[in-house]
C-alpha cells in the first residue's frame, strides 16, 4: 500500500521578513538580518548581536491569531502558528473539501520558548503554554484537523 504526502504551501519567518518571498528577495540582495539585540537586555551575554524576528511580527501575529488564543500561546508558538497559517493560505487549500481525519500536523521543534518571561503566564497555564506539542495542536485546532498530530522535539 502506498502512502502519499502532499506539500501544498511554503513559508518561513526570520530576521529578514515575515514571509519567504520577502526573506528570499533580501537574501538574494545580500542583506543580513543580524543586528544588535533589542528584545532583551543582552549586556550580560557573550554576544550582543543576533538575528531577531522583526518588531513588526507582534502586530502582524495579532492580526492572524484570535485574542484568546494569542494570550494562550508563547511567542515561539505564535511564530509557528503564523508561519503555518500563511503557508496554508498561500496554498489555497480548502480543508472543507477533504476528510479532515486524514489531514495531520507534524512539526519539528527545539523548544516552545521560555514561559518565565511571557506576560500573562501563571503557574496554572505555564505547562500548557510550554508543551512541545502546543504548536501542532494550535494549528490542528484552527483548521479542525483530526489526523495525526505530534511534534518531534
Amino acid at each position: 500500500m502506498s502512502r502519499k504526502v502532499v506539500v501544498t504551501g511554503l513559508n518561513f519567518i526570520n530576521s529578514l521578513g515575515l514571509s519567504y518571498k520577502t526573506s528570499w528577495v533580501k537574501m538574494l540582495q545580500g542583506e543580513s538580518g543580524i543586528d544588535k539585540i533589542t528584545l532583551f537586555d543582552a549586556s550580560s551575554c557573550q554576544t550582543q548581536i543576533a538575528g531577531e524576528l522583526s518588531k513588526e511580527f507582534e502586530e502582524y501575529s495579532k492580526s492572524k491569531i484570535k485574542k484568546r488564543a494569542f494570550d494562550q500561546m508563547t511567542r515561539v508558538t505564535r511564530m509557528a502558528f503564523v508561519c503555518a497559517k500563511d503557508a496554508i493560505e498561500e496554498s489555497e487549500i480548502d480543508f472543507n473539501d477533504m476528510d479532515k481525519s486524514k489531514c495531520g500536523v507534524i512539526l519539528g521543534v527545539v523548544s516552545t520558548g521560555n514561559t518565565s518571561s511571557e506576560k500573562g503566564t501563571t503557574n496554572q497555564n505555564r505547562v500548557l503554554k510550554s508543551m512541545n506539542n502546543a504548536m501542532s495542536a494550535w494549528i490542528s485546532l484552527e483548521y479542525k484537523l483530526t489526523g495525526p498530530n505530534f511534534t518531534v522535539a
